[in-house]
């Protein structure tokens, strides 16, 4: 069975850094991609199939703001 415990406590805090970073996106992503192959409910499973797609496109979203030359980033707010 797959092990979804926490590595750091709930109330841990992420730097900027970490928040925007591809890799922890795609992490995540895969981590859903596991969790839906184990589950045998087909709305939960399409549900985290479109939440690791959505992760997927963070990844690449903030991939391309790291790539991007720093006066053309667009605000995040």
């Amino acid at each position: 069975m797959l092990d979804v415990s926490y590595t750091s406590p709930p109330s841990a805090v992420m730097s900027d850094a970490d928040q925007s970073s591809p890799e922890l996106y795609r992490g995540a992503a895969a981590k859903l991609r596991d969790l839906a192959a184990e589950t045998h409910l087909p709305d939960i499973k399409g549900d985290l199939l479109e939440l690791a797609a959505r992760f997927e496109r963070m990844a690449t979203y903030y991939a391309a703001q790291e790539q991007a030359p720093r006066g053309i980033r667009r605000s995040s707010g």
